[in-house]
Order: C-alpha cells, then structure tokens, then sequence
C-alpha cells in the first residue's frame, strides 16, 4: 500500500513540477498546525502558496485560498481556519468570536473548570 502511495505521489509531484498553473489546487484552502517548522516551503507540496504564522511553540500553515483569524492574550492564541459562527448569539465576526474565546477560556482556567479539562 505505501508503495502506491508514493508512486502517486511522485506522479502528483512531476505533474505539478511542469505544469504551475494547477500547483493551488493541492490542498486548495487546506492548513496544518504543527510543533514543527517546515523549512522549504517554495517546493512540493507547498509551492510558496501557503502562509506561515507562528504560534508560541506551533506553527500554522495556511494555503493562500483559505481564510483564519487569530488573536492573543498574553500566552493565550484562538486561530479560527475558514469561516465560522456562534449559532447561539448570531455572531459571525471571526476576530469577536477568536476574542471571546480567549474570554472564556481564562475565565475557566481561572476557576479551574473540569469541563476545559476534558476538552484540552
């Protein structure tokens, strides 16, 4: 089974080498949280299409199609990749809703809420 997978891949990859004008819709508004840092991301799979941000001790790679929002508090980061809402308020700022994030979860933090616990 690896063994076709990497023939696929190597078969994606000179496609793809050659012909640049397909290189964005590898992993089209994809992304890829990571304690590692990619150091070469001008070749495959990546082309130079994808923005780096660090986080703290993660990085986040995002494709260029794709939308995120992040904010921080002190130690504290929310990414939001792609589009979201709070069906409860109806907000669908993603800046407002990576900022009351944050609220909660040092609110919770500071009361040592078991709920977080189970969550992280």
């Amino acid at each position: 089974m690896k063994k076709h997978i990497a023939v696929f891949r190597d078969e994606i990859k000179n496609r793809l080498d050659k012909e640049e004008k397909y290189r964005e819709m590898l992993f089209r508004r994809g992304y890829l949280l990571t304690d590692s840092e990619i150091l070469n991301t001008k070749e495959f799979p990546f082309y130079d299409k994808w923005k780096h941000v660090e986080l703290g001790k993660y990085n986040l790679y995002v494709q260029e199609k794709q939308t995120f929002y992040i904010q921080r508090r002190d130690d504290i980061y929310t990414v939001i990749v792609g589009h979201a809402y709070n069906p409860f308020d109806m907000k669908y700022d993603e800046n407002e809703l990576c900022s009351e994030l944050i609220k909660i979860y040092a609110e919770c933090k500071s009361v040592k809420d078991t709920r977080l616990e189970k969550i992280l």
